[in-house]
């Protein structure tokens, strides 16, 4: 099914009163974990726990990510897009147009989905395009970029008006991208992202043997680390706990979070932990955190807070943007966002009080259920059927 060349109709009875769905894959490359790529590899672990004895689902894949995906996500049909690669991304839709639409005719596939939209995405008129739209992020911080900005939205506008129907992650993010990019709220469906924890790992870490406070996030400014920090020195003398950072380094981590480190002596009391772990020991790391602390002032969905409450950990965190939607109102939140003051409040707050149990756990099950794989999987099954009755 994956050499490279389109495939050829299968015509048997079985199929004939199927849809075919062609999902593109090409997006993901093989030596990153970014949060997409999780996405993308969930959607397809829903799509198996559930009943689509009416659709007939084919993943899009290169020659550069074909072993991963076929590891990922064994028994699943892939054909192979033979791509042409320009130097500019925005350019490579239009180069390999014609390649997909020839897979498309020759597949006979009924709709083209996109998991990850972005201005890199293959677009297709022929038949219907459903695309996920995660958030609105990348047109906020390309304003900062007269030129490229300007290419990323023009490039982005056209691209979009080829969809047939977006799919985005909250409300939040349905109202920010209808605001930002003008596209019509009725041609946006919220699908929440799905949320699983791995199985706990046991691994033997030094930096875990003081109790500690966690964060699990990428090292961007929005995502608002100096408040931690700060926060974090003010009550560093009351507490006997390290402040563990679960990320990968960045010029933001070395350019401004290390000099505040420096500047309040914290050398020996905050770590980041930038190594490659599985997920089930990022699972270890939370179950054993006291505290988990995201002060985020911009997110679409928020992985982590969640991830962290399913662990059944105490969870502090902000009112920003899609957070108190996405948390249901149900962990612990501070205000101001970047006030450092009322964060270490919070934190000493629940590090004196004690965790009930019970209430976590409630916490964790409402979470599990509501992000489960198996119901983000159903609401897009029934999209897709529902596009196909229209």
């Amino acid at each position: 099914m994956y050499n490279g060349k389109p495939q050829k109709t299968i015509t048997c009875k079985k199929y004939e009163h199927m849809k075919r769905i062609l999902i593109d894959m090409t997006f993901i490359k093989p030596e990153s974990t970014a949060g997409v790529f999780v996405y993308a590899y969930r959607f397809i672990a829903g799509l198996r726990k559930i009943d689509h004895s009416r659709l007939d689902f084919f993943l899009l894949v290169t020659f550069q990510n074909i072993d991963i995906i076929h590891n990922k996500c064994p028994g699943e049909k892939l054909i192979v897009l033979q791509q042409k690669m320009s130097k500019i991304p925005h350019l490579n839709g239009v180069l390999n147009r014609h390649r997909i639409s020839s897979i498309i005719k020759e597949n006979a596939i009924d709709l083209f989905f996109s998991p990850y939209f972005s201005y890199e995405s293959y677009i297709i008129s022929s038949i219907p395009h459903i695309a996920v739209l995660h958030d609105s992020q990348t047109f906020i911080l390309k304003r900062t970029q007269k030129i490229k900005g300007l290419i990323y939205r023009l490039t982005m506008k056209y691209l979009m008006s080829k969809v047939s129907q977006f799919v985005t992650i909250s409300n939040f993010s349905k109202e920010n991208i209808s605001k930002i990019t003008g596209l019509k709220k009725e041609k946006i469906v919220v699908i929440y992202n799905s949320v699983e924890i791995a199985p706990s790992h046991v691994f033997n870490k030094d930096l875990l043997i003081k109790p500690y406070i966690l964060n699990v996030n990428t090292l961007q400014p929005y995502k608002n680390l100096e408040t931690l920090i700060r926060a974090f020195a003010l009550i560093k003398d009351s507490i006997s706990h390290n402040l563990i950072i679960k990320g990968y380094k960045t010029p933001y981590w070395t350019n401004t979070i290390v000099p505040i480190i420096k500047e309040h002596h914290l050398e020996k009391r905050v770590f980041l932990f930038d190594e490659n772990i599985s997920p089930g020991q990022l699972t270890y790391l939370y179950e054993h955190a006291d505290l988990f602390v995201s002060p985020s002032l911009m997110e679409g969905f928020g992985y982590t807070p969640i991830e962290a409450a399913m662990c059944c950990v105490t969870v502090i965190t902000t009112r920003e943007t899609a957070i108190p939607e996405t948390t249901m109102n149900l962990v612990n939140y501070y205000s101001p966002a970047q006030s450092p003051k009322a964060l270490a409040e919070s934190m000493m707050d629940q590090l004196d009080n004690y965790n009930n149990q019970d209430k976590l756990q409630k916490i964790s099950e409402m979470y599990k259920n509501e992000y489960s794989v198996e119901k983000q999987a159903e609401k897009f099954r029934n999209l897709f059927e529902k596009c196909f009755r229209s």
